[in-house]
């Protein structure tokens, strides 16, 4: 079985049961990028996050095999119990066996091994936003909480509109992450460098801060 680019593109847009359908030993993609997002998005609609794992390679090819595993799998590394650390993490690996490989012939990722049996709770639909891998916040969110918060409305109140008019089960961001969205504006006005910016880097702390106060004066030019 094979897919192209248009098939992997409507698996991204997809969240159901369909993406499990088509995963199995045989199906073909023809880069590392679409191996990954595949299994990604399927991650994604399973309920689990994933990340990279061992890379093969042969004499005659710079990579033989590549796979991808579920985030909890193995364990970490016991660590020195004599050794002082500035923080202690909480352990979330679980050793899953759940992973997907793909052989690589004559550039072609063929999928030679999927195994997709955890041994750990999956994520609810209400908790897939938790899930690190899937949180995004599309172009024309973006653009929405941008002109929002220039006209004056709290971050806040334009996470919370945009979270009624997607539906909370299908938002992909968090109200963190519209904070760091914002504040990654901000740095890119504040190097733009020209007046304007200032100005609207004055609109989004006044909308942030009902007591900031700024004012501006222009010359004969404007």
């Amino acid at each position: 079985m094979e897919t192209n680019q248009d098939d992997i593109v409507h698996l991204v847009e997809k969240q159901d049961n369909s993406v499990e359908e088509i995963i199995k030993v045989g199906l073909k993609v023809h880069s590392e990028e679409e191996a990954y997002n595949l299994y990604n998005q399927f991650a994604l609609s399973k309920g689990f996050s994933i990340r990279k794992g061992n890379k093969r390679r042969s004499m005659t090819e710079p990579i033989r095999q590549r796979e991808f595993l579920c985030s909890k799998s193995g364990y970490h590394e016991h660590e020195d119990i004599g050794k002082v650390k500035k923080f202690n993490h909480l352990e979330t690996r679980t050793g899953c066996q759940a992973k997907i490989r793909f052989t690589i012939e004559k550039g072609v990722w063929v999928v030679s091994y999927f195994n997709d049996h955890h041994n750990h709770h999956l994520a609810t639909s209400q908790e897939r936003i938790n899930l690190r891998l899937g949180r995004k916040i599309l172009d024309g969110h973006g653009d929405v909480i941008r002109s929002m918060v220039a006209a004056g409305i709290k971050q806040t109140s334009s996470y919370s509109f945009l979270r009624k008019e997607i539906r909370f089960e299908n938002i992909t961001f968090t109200k963190q992450d519209c904070h760091n969205f914002l504040r990654i504006e901000r740095e890119k006005l504040i190097e733009a460098g020209d007046a304007q910016s200032i100005i609207n880097f004055f609109k989004y702390k006044q909308a942030e801060d009902p007591m900031f106060f700024y004012s501006i004066q222009v010359d004969q030019d404007n």
